[in-house]
């Protein structure tokens, strides 16, 4: 059974929440996932209206931001961490010699793949800073 939403002053204005409930927690690592607010609803066991107000409020706003930054910046270790495995074997086989494997026009392939990825990495964490940068504007008109 779904509970009504209960964080209501009166039935215009929600008010702000104090502390943050595990469910509050559920609903927004539902919402990462790319959960709608109707499967947010029906996992918490709350009405829908009820995520929406949730997910209107400062705090969980502010918790979501948090934990997003948190993702991107995961995302971003995974990134450079595969991109300096893959680095690293594409400059084992350009370091050998051109009698062996491979011929010179796949070392220049390799070598382009490199450069291709570090700038690929760059442009990640380009965009990762303007997105961070956008979100502090954002919290502080908001």
């Amino acid at each position: 059974m779904r509970t009504p939403a209960v964080h209501l002053c009166n039935s215009w204005m929600p008010h702000r929440l104090a502390a943050l409930s595990p469910r509050h927690h559920t609903a927004i690592r539902l919402k990462l996932s790319g959960a709608s607010g109707a499967e947010i609803a029906e996992r918490v066991g709350v009405e829908r209206r009820t995520v929406y107000l949730w997910m209107g409020d400062q705090l969980v706003k502010d918790e979501l931001e948090r934990q997003l930054e948190r993702l991107n910046d995961e995302v971003a270790v995974r990134l450079a961490t595969a991109a300096l495995a893959g680095l690293e074997q594409l400059t084992e086989l350009l370091g050998q010699p051109a009698s062996r494997n491979p011929d010179p026009a796949e070392k220049l392939a390799i070598a382009k793949e490199i450069l291709g990825r570090y700038e690929h990495l760059r442009q990640e964490q380009r965009v990762l800073k303007e997105q961070r940068m956008l979100s502090q504007l954002q919290r502080t008109f908001s």
